[in-house]
């Protein structure tokens, strides 16, 4: 997976820059979360959740391009803050 996830981004990084395409790119294990309303809220690169991030693309009030670079797979089906949430990564790692 790390392999893939390492391609992945390198390809989506060498992509010549286009404001019209956003980018959201998280390091989630499942995907389904975001089929409901608390998992736009849940799932976060830069600070920003993928609600906010879609909404400001949308709407133009920023180019959102972001990618997570974590190299662990996240749990993104919990509401945990961020900094709590970046603690468990972390002490996956460990």
């Amino acid at each position: 997976m790390q392999e893939f996830q390492e391609t992945f981004i390198e390809t989506l990084q060498n992509l010549d820059y286009s404001p019209s395409r956003g980018l959201f790119v998280h390091t989630c294990y499942l995907h389904g979360h975001l089929f409901l309303k608390p998992g736009w809220k849940c799932s976060r690169v830069v600070n920003n959740t993928i609600g906010d991030a879609i909404g400001d693309w949308y709407f133009d009030r920023s180019y959102f391009q972001q990618i997570d670079t974590c190299k662990v797979p996240r749990n993104c089906t919990n509401t945990l803050d961020l900094d709590t949430f970046d603690k468990k990564c972390v002490q996956l790692i460990d």
